[in-house]
C-alpha cells in the first residue's frame, strides 16, 4: 500500500459495490513488548521510532485509497485489526482514521476460536489472545466478538507462542466468512 502504483491497483479493483478491505498493520510500533524493549534497549529507540512512523504512513496511504474510493462511489467497508492490547489504539493517527470511518470496535477472544499454544510446554493450550476489531459492519462485528467462557487453563503468549498468533485460526476464518 505504500507504493503508488500498488494504490493506483487497489482502487481500480475496489471499484464494485461489495468491495471489503481486512486491515492488519504490523503492530510492532506500539506492542505491549515494545515498550519494555524501549526501557531495556534504548539504543533501539529509534528502530521502533522508524515503526510507528511507517504505522502512520500506512494508515494515510489506506485513506489515500479509501477516500478515492468514496469518491468514485464506492466507499469502502473496511475490518481494521490489532491486538486489543496494542498501544496504536490510543494513538492520534488511528483514532482520526476510526473516526473518519466511523468504525466501531469489536473484541474477540482467540481462545473462543481455537487459538492453541504449538510450541513449549504448554503446547495444545488455548491462549488468551484479545483482538480488535474496528469496522462499519455492526452485523460481523457482533457475530464475532465473544468473551472469554472456557473452563481450562490458558497458556501464555509468549516466546515462539507469540508470532504464530499474528495469524488469525481456521475458525475465526470460516466465522467471518459466514456471517
Amino acid at each position: 500500500i505504500t507504493d503508488p502504483e500498488t494504490r493506483k491497483k487497489i482502487v481500480n479493483c475496489g471499484s464494485t459495490d461489495l468491495c471489503a478491505f481486512m486491515v492488519s498493520l504490523p503492530c510492532v510500533g506500539k506492542s505491549p513488548w515494545t515498550e519494555t524493549n524501549r526501557k531495556k534497549f534504548p539504543w533501539k529507540n529509534e528502530e521502533f521510532d522508524n515503526y510507528v512512523k511507517m504505522f502512520h504512513y500506512m494508515l494515510w496511504c489506506l485513506m489515500e485509497i479509501f477516500d478515492e474510493l468514496t469518491e468514485r462511489g464506492y466507499p469502502p467497508l473496511i475490518y481494521f485489526e490489532l491486538p486489543t492490547r496494542n498501544g496504536y489504539w490510543h494513538d492520534a493517527v488511528l483514532l482520526y482514521f476510526i473516526a473518519r470511518y466511523k468504525l466501531s470496535k469489536y473484541y474477540l477472544y482467540g481462545c473462543q476460536y481455537n487459538l492453541r499454544a504449538v510450541h513449549g510446554r504448554d503446547k495444545g493450550k488455548l491462549l488468551m489472545k484479545r483482538w480488535t476489531i474496528a469496522t462499519q459492519d455492526c452485523h460481523v462485528g457482533a457475530g464475532l466478538e465473544t468473551n472469554c467462557n472456557c473452563t481450562e487453563p490458558h497458556a501464555t503468549v509468549e516466546g515462539q507462542n507469540t508470532r504464530m498468533t499474528e495469524n488469525y485460526t481456521i475458525e475465526l476464518a470460516a466465522a467471518f466468512h459466514t456471517l
